[in-house]
Parts: structure tokens; sequence; C-alpha cells
């Protein structure tokens, strides 16, 4: 059996945790003492009114969702 049907994007609110990017410890000859950590966002609740999706919404969304956040950031690089 196979069902089809129409998705319906949906106005939601995102909260997130974002860490800056981080440079580690250089010695005096610029030879690193410590690592380098990259700009980091989690998403911690996606929002449909009242109502939390996160646990809901498939990888290919966060992704989106994720990259719209990116987007936003300013100065701020996606990690790779």
């Amino acid at each position: 059996m196979s069902i089809f049907g129409t998705f319906v994007e949906l106005a939601v609110n995102v909260e997130y945790d974002y860490t800056p990017e981080e440079h580690g410890h250089r010695d005096r000859f610029g030879v690193p003492e410590e690592p380098d950590y990259p700009a980091d966002i989690e998403i911690t609740k996606v929002m449909v009114g009242n109502v939390d999706i996160l646990e809901l919404i498939t990888k290919d969304q966060e992704d989106r969702i994720e990259s719209d956040i990116w987007a936003d950031q300013p100065n701020a690089e996606k990690k790779t």
C-alpha cells in the first residue's frame, strides 16, 4: 500500500545553543599547544505553537533548519 500526501511548510520557533569558534593556545613560534574548536550549533527545541516537534522531524529537516541558523549567524563559519 502506498500513501501520497502533500506536506505543508509550517512556521516554527527554533531554540538552539551556539558555541563560537575557539582557537587553542599557540606557543611563541605559533605552534599549537591546544586544539582549535569549530563553531557549533545544537538545536534544542523546534516548536509549533506549544508543541516541541524536534523528535518528530527528519534528519533532512533538521539539517535545513541548521543551515538557516548558520546563514543568520554573523561572522560564523559552519563547522566542517
